[in-house]
C-alpha cells in the first residue's frame, strides 16, 4: 500500500501553472475579494445594503451574526448569503 505524499513533496500552484504541459494556458485574472458589506469606514449603509441587511435579520442573521461573520469575510456562511442576497437578479 502506498502512503500519501508529504505535502512538502508536492507542487506547488505556481509550479503547475509554470510547467511546459500548461505553459499556452491564459489564466484569467484573479478576482477582488468579496467584502461582506460591513461598514468599518463609518459612510451609511446604501439602500442595497440596509435591504440586504434587513432580508438576512429576515432569516435569523442578526447584525452580531455579520458582525462576527467580518472576521471570515467570503469563508462565511452569513458572508455567503449576504451575498447572494446582494446579487442582483437578472
Amino acid at each position: 500500500m502506498r502512503s500519501a505524499a508529504r505535502p512538502s513533496d508536492r507542487y506547488s500552484i505556481r509550479e503547475i501553472r509554470d510547467s511546459d504541459w500548461l505553459s499556452e494556458i491564459a489564466y484569467p485574472r484573479a478576482l477582488e475579494p468579496y467584502m461582506l458589506g460591513v461598514v468599518d469606514d463609518g459612510r451609511p449603509l446604501t439602500d442595497a445594503e440596509r435591504e440586504t441587511r434587513r432580508q438576512l435579520d429576515e432569516l435569523g442573521m442578526s447584525a452580531q451574526h455579520v458582525e462576527a461573520a467580518r472576521a471570515h469575510q467570503s469563508r462565511s456562511s452569513v458572508a455567503g448569503t449576504y451575498h447572494i442576497l446582494d446579487t442582483p437578479s437578472p
